[in-house]
């Protein structure tokens, strides 16, 4: 072979690189696009705005998230991923048990998700009120959302992490101390 036949064959090597890559952003742009959902998790807490606020008051783990577009996503579930019990098994999955009206009603919890299934145009923002458990959800590793077509959006690492700290300084942290550094 000469080497005008190894630049034809290059050539033509790339040229199906470059369509196929062509064809490939073409789909992922405008034929099928993914929305775009942010999701964080952060401790709140709720504070009354007369004389006698104190600060242990009920709190709540907070889970939002924001439809960053393209287009509109339909969210289904609060979900969970609990740490993995082998290597060689998968992790587990849980639905997450969410407040309905926090912080004016904390006796009564909905399976899966206050207010879902619902639909997010680009722009909204769901907000869900996680109900605090007993071992500040140790076990849980991720919190998320699935949408309609069953796909993940995981909370960030970071926010989990943050999350999970102040909780646990929350617990540890005496309310007489908290109170008297007005």
């Amino acid at each position: 072979m000469t080497t005008a036949d190894w630049a034809i064959i290059i050539s033509l090597v790339s040229a199906v690189f470059a369509i196929a890559s062509f064809v490939w952003n073409i789909w992922e742009k405008f034929i099928y696009p993914k929305p775009k959902l942010s999701v964080r998790l952060s401790l709140v807490i709720s504070m009354d705005m007369d004389e006698k606020s104190t600060l242990c008051n009920p709190e709540a783990l907070q889970l939002s998230a924001t439809n960053h577009g393209p287009g509109p996503i339909k969210i289904s579930q609060t979900i969970g991923r609990l740490k993995r019990q082998s290597v060689f098994k998968r992790p587990l999955g849980a639905i997450l048990k969410t407040y309905g009206n926090w912080p004016f009603e904390t006796e009564t919890s909905h399976i899966g998700g206050f207010s879902i299934p619902r639909k997010l145009e680009v722009g909204d923002t769901i907000i869900q009120y996680l109900r605090p458990i007993s071992n500040d959800y140790k076990d849980v590793v991720k919190f998320g959302y699935t949408d309609s077509f069953n796909r993940k959006h995981w909370a960030s690492r970071s926010s989990v992490r943050a999350a999970k700290a102040s909780l646990k300084t929350k617990k540890s942290t005496p309310e007489a101390k908290l109170s008297s550094d007005d």
